[in-house]
């Protein structure tokens, strides 16, 4: 079965300072609190519930807040298909493109909003001083798995080898290009930590659902311009913790592919070397292989079937020509691209401008290469358009991101519900002292919430 599972994305937003553009290092990083009115407005005349300045659910059925730190931060709504999730990542990129691009050039009758500098909304996740931010993948798992360290064992093992065909890449102000940016924030191998001591395997236990099952907290993943990747990305590691649900035992295999380094290192070490010849890339094509015949004698649904058929063959190209695997794999074609770049222009590779370069690749707007890549080279990938569009406005119909969608759609402030009390999270809804808890992942309907729909709209009618 495809399982439930999303992502979520904290967004870095530059502004141009005196003197510079928002690409360069005199640029400054926008703080989430900054653009607080402007999300405001934006979604003034949009469903939602909650507060838009800090923390709101929206009427495709996901959130949208102020993360922890100073950055917005987007989810995709619960979903099992991994190419509808994708979608609505997109989705997303694009909303937040339009708050920023409405803030750049706001409405005259909004009173108090003074216009946004030039800025540069963009996907990557680290900066120059090689800390990276939230990218995290959710997985819905039965609750038979235990989130320790020696019972996640495979699925650390899949993380730690996944960036050859799943890392975004980027350029260091050394001049060094790695093939992932989140593997240079791994430092320890298991921990409940998300911020400082960042773990390969994160043993965050909040399952959002019911006592049936649990959820699996990735953050050592990247995000990724390239459609491919992202589909494969959660479409890989789902039937990894498909073989662990199903009794898999790592057994000797982590340890004789790693040659006993432990994930974090071997996932820096791997993303140093984007040659594609070093011990490290070996060992994990070597596991990622071996992954590939496990997968294959499960009972695959149609969509896991296209990921096991890709990622056979994403491993037959990446052990016999890399260069093949660039019109999937991201941080492939994106070293190429800055290799010409560099060529071209006679730059070094410590050069300003190349850097600015390597920022475009993940940039949201205009002059992207990523964004021109979907255009061309990753256009067979790319989700539909109205799959895009509809994931705006609609919630997947095969999770209970469909009931809340139904809900905040009817409870939100545009339906008038006065002076009542209206509350979404991802397993509760509430209106006017009812509560209901949406326990089921995999629920699509709920009567409970269609009868206080039906009540509430009874009632507004007799008011009026």
């Amino acid at each position: 079965m495809n399982r439930v599972h999303g992502t979520e994305t904290e967004w870095s937003v530059r502004v141009e300072a005196m003197g510079s553009t928002p690409d360069e290092p005199k640029s400054k990083e926008l703080e989430a609190s900054c653009f607080k009115p402007y999300v405001e407005a934006y979604l003034a005349d949009k469903p939602y519930v909650g507060t838009p300045a800090d923390s709101c659910y929206l009427e495709n059925g996901s959130r949208f807040y102020a993360d922890i730190g100073h950055k917005r931060e987007t989810t995709t709504p619960e979903d099992t298909s991994y190419l509808s999730t994708t979608a609505s990542e997109i989705a997303n990129e694009r909303m937040m493109f339009d708050i920023l691009s409405w803030a750049t050039y706001p409405d005259p009758g909004q009173d108090g909003l003074e216009p946004l500098p030039n800025f540069a909304l963009n996907k990557r996740v680290i900066g120059d001083d090689n800390v990276a931010w939230g990218y995290h993948e959710s997985y819905n798992v039965p609750a038979n798995i235990p989130i320790t360290e020696e019972g996640l064992a495979l699925y650390g093992l899949h993380i730690a080898t996944r960036n050859i065909f799943c890392g975004a890449g980027f350029l260091d102000t050394n001049g060094k290009f790695w093939s992932s940016q989140k593997a240079l924030s791994m430092r320890t191998e298991f921990s409940g930590n998300t911020t400082s001591s960042r773990p390969v395997i994160n043993a965050r236990d909040e399952p959002h659902s019911n006592t049936e099952s649990k959820r699996i907290h990735t953050i050592s993943g990247d995000p990724s311009m390239s459609p491919w990747v992202t589909r494969m990305q959660l479409g890989t590691t789902s039937l990894v913790l498909e073989l662990l649900a199903q009794g898999t035992d790592a057994g000797q295999f982590a340890f004789e592919a790693l040659r006993h380094k432990r994930l974090a290192k071997f996932m820096r070490d791997l993303a140093a070397d984007s040659s594609g010849q070093s011990h490290e890339f070996s060992a994990a094509l070597e596991v990622q292989k071996k992954f590939v015949q496990m997968s294959k004698k499960l009972s695959l649904t149609e969509e896991q079937e296209w990921t096991v058929d890709e990622w056979e063959h994403i491993c037959y190209d990446l052990g016999n020509n890399l260069a093949v695997a660039g019109n999937r794999v991201e941080w492939i074609l994106q070293r190429r691209i800055l290799e010409r770049y560099q060529e071209k222009h006679a730059y070094v590779w410590t050069d300003l401008a190349m850097r600015q370069q390597d920022r475009r690749f993940c940039r949201i707007g205009d002059n992207s290469i990523g964004l021109s890549l979907r255009e061309t080279a990753w256009s067979e990938w790319m989700p539909p358009e109205s799959l895009i569009q509809e994931r705006r406005t609609e919630a997947p119909q095969t999770t209970r991101a469909a009931i809340r969608s139904k809900f905040i759609k009817a409870f939100s402030r545009l339906n008038g519900y006065g002076s009542g009390e209206v509350a979404v999270d991802w397993k509760e809804v509430k209106y006017n002292g009812a509560s209901i808890k949406l326990a089921d992942p995999y629920a699509t309907a709920d009567e409970r919430v269609d009868e206080l729909i039906a009540s509430h709209a009874s009632n507004s009618q007799v008011a009026a």
